[in-house]
């Protein structure tokens, strides 16, 4: 593996990986007024639901309040067992009215438990237990991968990552779609597509493919290079949400804003291709944006995927242009997390894959095997939830539960068991 170092001649950056939080005391960010008020909201939330449930009142939202709130406030239960454990621990340790032998006992065991740091451990959780997480994260997505530089090797690219997502959605379980599969200039060449679109469904799949967005490099050898040249080639992968965000102006779209096209299939096909209407072409008017679909024999399937597609690519473009708004101020920071993005480049003659926003490699044969990814993509999710606190802390604003993503909450800080604040807690610092 490599990491922040020269390999193979190419700036590896591991910068804003899954250790850029190292060093900093959770304990402090904890005591955060953020951090405190949407831990006391988080408890009060989970008191009612449990109430509710008692009462026979709660139903199955109740229920799923709990499973999202159980393991967060169990976790700050065990966190104030260990302050006090500690606290107690400190004040006998420098009790001038116990014996010799009892402070030499409480400071031994107190050195134990802060090198234990388990106290530090459980204030990281429940720190990352707050950073809220994007809705669409559990849902589906659509893939779309492209040929970019490079020409025949840059289609032949293509082609493979479309393979390597198709491969991780079996791994993970996932359905895979293949809602389009261009291989206009790729003729002659097995698997190379100058555009493939898969729509990927299954639970949090968005979530995990979201961090594949960007450009992929390959450097090898292409098969169309005679003399043995190397050659550097890229395709761009970017990632869509399958369900447009609540609110969203594309959540319904009136007919009046479309016009909608049929047409012969065009290529290869069965029996009915080149002989029916079965092709839908659809135009979003206000926009210009234009959806085709061909892969189903009948028109009415290929109207509804091309119609879900249109309001994926819609709702993805208002989003982007929010997010890219939001994040202005941030660019340059351990990479833009724009879609522009140089992300991993991918080395057959040195058998590995690297991830520059993790600094991680992988051998080559997670191009082939979705499950050899899974190590980068522990690592992207990891960073995703580090750079999120991160903004959080700087911000001071913003923080809540993966179930509290619009309530109001509390202004008062949480105390320590004692009444005092959390700071200085389970392991001293």
């Amino acid at each position: 593996m490599s990491s922040g170092s020269e390999v193979g001649g190419e700036e590896q950056d591991g910068g804003g990986g899954p250790g850029a939080l190292e060093g900093i005391e959770w304990q402090d960010v904890l005591a955060s007024e953020t951090f405190q008020a949407h831990l006391a909201s988080a408890e009060a939330r989970h008191a009612e639901a449990l109430r509710r449930l008692n009462a026979g009142e709660g139903g199955p939202e109740a229920a799923q309040e709990l499973a999202k709130l159980g393991p967060l406030v169990d976790r700050w239960a065990r966190w104030q067992r260990v302050w006090r454990e500690t606290q107690e621990l400190r004040e006998l340790s420098v009790d001038a009215g116990a014996d010799a032998e009892m402070r030499g006992l409480a400071e031994e065991e107190l050195r134990a438990v802060e090198a234990g740091g388990e106290g530090a451990r459980l204030a990281r959780e429940i720190v990352e237990g707050l950073v809220p997480e994007d809705p669409s994260d559990e849902g589906g997505c659509v893939v779309e991968v492209r040929g970019g530089v490079g020409g025949t090797e840059a289609m032949i690219f293509a082609g493979e990552l479309a393979g390597m997502y198709r491969a991780l959605a079996e791994h993970r379980g996932w359905r895979c779609e293949v809602l389009e599969w261009d291989e206009k200039g790729a003729e002659g060449h097995r698997g190379a597509v100058r555009q493939a679109v898969l729509q990927v469904t299954g639970a949090g799949a968005h979530g995990v493919l979201k961090h594949e967005s960007g450009v992929h490099r390959v450097q090898r050898v292409p098969v169309t290079e005679s003399k043995g040249r190397m050659q550097t080639s890229a395709a761009s992968v970017v990632v869509m949400a399958q369900v447009p965000d609540p609110g969203s102006a594309y959540e319904t779209l009136p007919a009046s804003d479309l016009r909608i096209d049929t047409y012969r299939t065009g290529g290869p096909g069965g029996q009915n291709a080149n002989k029916t209407d079965s092709a839908v072409r659809i135009t979003h008017l206000p926009t210009g944006m234009v959806v085709a679909m061909q892969q189903e024999r009948e028109q009415r399937r290929n109207m509804a995927l091309a119609m879900a597609l249109l309001k994926t690519r819609l709702a993805d473009a208002e989003r982007e242009a929010r997010r890219t708004q939001e994040n202005a101020e941030r660019r340059g920071k351990a990479g833009s997390g724009d879609r522009s993005e140089k992300i991993r480049t991918y080395h057959p003659s040195q058998d590995r894959i690297t991830d520059h926003r993790v600094g991680m490699s992988v051998p080559i044969r997670a191009l082939e095997t979705g499950d050899k990814l899974d190590g980068i993509l522990a690592a992207l999710k990891a960073r995703h939830v580090t750079l999120r606190i991160q903004e959080i802390i700087a911000a001071g604003t913003g923080a809540g539960t993966h179930a509290d993503r619009s309530k109001d909450t509390t202004k008062d800080n949480a105390k320590g068991p004692s009444g005092d604040g959390v700071r200085g807690g389970a392991d001293g610092r």
